[in-house]
């Protein structure tokens, strides 16, 4: 059985899923139906997503909320636990700041390289991408919460499943794009590998590091 800690983030969860159905109204249901994503983008004429609204910040609380209650129920070692709550609020601040400097290092280069256009519009859609990583994996994570599964096969399965949603979402970012010259499709090569794919290889390699301890 779970803490009570852990009941009470995961109906926080739960709340902030709610919050996010409400204010992201009609488009919602195409988070839920992956085929059709890109509904989401441009579900009437005209519309589309934006950086800074209350939806995308509802879906940025949901997401750091779900990733930091799985690393703090399957990744983070029990013998590292001063108090639940000092944990838990330490993973969810280290991802905080990873998503802040990960931004505002995305700026400054965009600035740099003049590419600010190319670079919001990789922000854009990535934002919806995640928004509908974030639903999917809230399923998944009550899922794991509520049946008995050891932590030596949801931790590979998770990585599995995880990778899965990554390329799609990468696959459909580059299918978006507007990507017809080599130096447009090197930025988005050295933005994957630099943003992308770079920091989740150091992810996944902590995380392996950590089930062998």
């Amino acid at each position: 059985m779970h803490s009570d800690f852990i009941k009470i983030l995961i109906l926080i969860s739960t709340l902030l899923i709610l919050t996010c159905r409400y204010y992201s109204k009609d488009r919602f249901q195409y988070l839920i139906k992956f085929w059709n994503i890109h509904r989401y983008f441009y579900f009437k004429k005209g519309i589309t997503i934006h950086f800074f609204n209350l939806t995308n910040s509802f879906f940025l609380l949901t997401r750091l909320m779900i990733y930091s209650i799985f690393l703090y129920t399957y990744i983070l070692p029990e013998r590292y636990y001063d108090s639940e709550i000092s944990s838990f609020i330490f993973i969810f601040s280290l991802l905080s700041s990873f998503i802040i400097i990960k931004f505002f290092c995305e700026q400054i280069i965009s600035l740099i390289f003049n590419i600010k256009k190319e670079i919001n519009e990789i922000l854009r859609i990535k934002i919806g991408l995640k928004n509908l990583i974030v639903v999917h994996m809230y399923f998944f994570l009550m899922l794991l919460l509520f049946v008995p599964i050891t932590k030596e096969i949801v931790v590979p399965t998770s990585v599995i499943i995880f990778s899965i949603y990554c390329f799609f979402a990468y696959f459909y970012l580059l299918k978006r794009l507007n990507i017809n010259t080599s130096r447009k499709l090197l930025y988005f090569i050295l933005y994957l590998c630099t943003f992308e794919i770079g920091p989740l290889l150091f992810i996944w390699i902590v995380v392996l590091k950590n089930m062998n301890i």
